[in-house]
């Protein structure tokens, strides 16, 4: 009896989240399509992606739920490291539920939970970016709630990392509100020059930042900059999330809610100024807690032209002449602005960039949690989404485990009836 306890503790515990694990694969890169300038191969990168691992403090939650669900990230995380040996660990915010609310005291003993939880070889690069539950959503951002995750990670609002060649781009998605807050406007600026300095290193522009400027590209960065991969927490923007399929897929109901622009997701125009000026050929992002893949146009379907009359869309009445003379002009301003831009975006490429969210890493927040295994070059790249081992699925082996400890107990209890179940059968 003691040895079916004993087996399945360690079993649920321990073995099991890496027999589901060791499912999972680096996903392979497709053939380029001209082959390899030099007849040399690219230097393969290989990434986890995690999201949205909110370890809890001390305001919400129960203490064994706190203990059970980081647990199981725990042993899923060194599972997922030691069987798959990444080069680079993505973090896409929200790494705390409550780093918003808590004290200096308990966001340094946040920190030290994080680094152990999540610890990983010398060798491994690690990436990360703020979420809102990190540092507050924008209209509660401090700077000292901002620097202090800042100084703890060593991370900005805009950063460049490069790995063998593969250039990743982290942001984060509060300081794009373009509201001239402190935090926006630094992002603001480090985009534009970020946008300069790649648009610089490809030769499509002249000159080049002054060396009294610190450049935000790695300087062991070789050659034109590649096309960057986009880190951040907030999706871009996208109206919800009906497109997104799959059995871990958010319920129907949460699916056919509206986005809210800067609170589910990024702003339209902050969306679309991210891909004109960073031009990134895969974005990685979180927040959702359900896994999606979204395909993004740039430039953005201009929507539909509909003929209106200013005179249907006008608040004023005929007893305020004066307004409604400067309503009339300003939203005929507004229609020939719309119209120009329509006729301006029409004859542009549109490009297809790929964006995929990432599942939330931990029970509490998805009962069918993942990662994303990245597999990615200078110029290509291949995503694959591996599953964990699920909550319930533990709570079957306990309860499978329960009933052949009864049995057991009872054969052992009652071992005197054996020989009249044999006489009688």
């Amino acid at each position: 009896l003691l040895f079916i306890a004993a087996a399945t503790l360690l079993y649920a515990e321990y073995l099991h989240n890496y027999v589901v694990i060791a499912r999972c694969s680096w996903p392979e890169l497709e053939a380029a399509a001209g082959g390899h300038s030099g007849g040399q191969e690219e230097a393969v990168v290989r990434a986890m992606v995690v999201a949205d691992t909110h370890l809890l403090g001390s305001r919400n939650g129960h203490w064994f739920d706190k203990l059970r669900r980081e647990w199981h990230m725990r042993r899923s995380f060194q599972a997922a490291v030691l069987l798959h040996a990444p080069d680079v660990v993505i973090f896409l915010g929200d790494l705390f539920d409550e780093g918003k609310w808590c004290s200096t005291e308990e966001f340094r003993a946040y920190v030290v939970r994080f680094s152990d939880m999540f610890a990983v070889p010398e060798h491994t690069h690690i990436i990360i970016v703020p979420g809102n539950h990190d540092i507050g959503f924008h209209y509660s951002i401090s700077r000292s709630l901002s620097g202090r995750f800042e100084r703890a990670f060593n991370v900005s609002s805009v950063g460049a990392v490069e790995v063998r060649g593969v250039l990743f781009v982290t942001l984060n998605s509060m300081a794009l509100h373009g509201d001239d807050c402190y935090l926006c406007t630094a992002a603001e600026s480090s985009i534009k020059q970020l946008y300069r300095e790649l648009s610089c290193s490809r030769g499509d522009i002249g000159p080049c930042l002054s060396a009294s400027i610190k450049p935000l590209l790695p300087a062991n960065l070789q050659g034109a900059a590649p096309r960057p991969v986009l880190l951040q927490h907030y999706p871009l923007y996208r109206v919800n999330d009906a497109h997104c399929s799959g059995a871990d897929a958010a319920p129907d109901k949460v699916k056919a809610l509206t986005f809210r622009e800067r609170w589910e997701c990024l702003s339209r125009d902050a969306s679309q100024q991210l891909l004109s000026s960073l031009q990134p050929r895969l974005v990685l992002s979180g927040h959702t807690h359900y896994p999606c893949t979204t395909l993004h146009r740039h430039p953005d379907t201009p929507p539909l032209e509909i003929q209106v009359s200013v005179d249907d869309i006008m608040d004023a009445t005929v007893d305020d002449p004066d307004y409604a003379a400067e309503e009339r002009e300003y939203m005929e301003q507004q229609q020939r602005a719309d119209k120009l831009t329509r006729l301006g975006s029409s004859n542009k490429p549109v490009v297809i960039i790929p964006e995929v969210t990432v599942s939330s890493f931990s029970w509490r927040n998805n009962k069918k949690p993942s990662f994303a295994m990245v597999t990615l070059t200078r110029s290509r790249h291949s995503v694959y989404k591996c599953e964990m081992a699920r909550e319930v699925t533990v709570m079957y082996i306990y309860i499978s485990a329960g009933v052949l400890f009864l049995l057991s107990l009872f054969r052992r209890k009652f071992w005197w009836l054996e020989p009249v179940y044999r006489a009688l059968y």
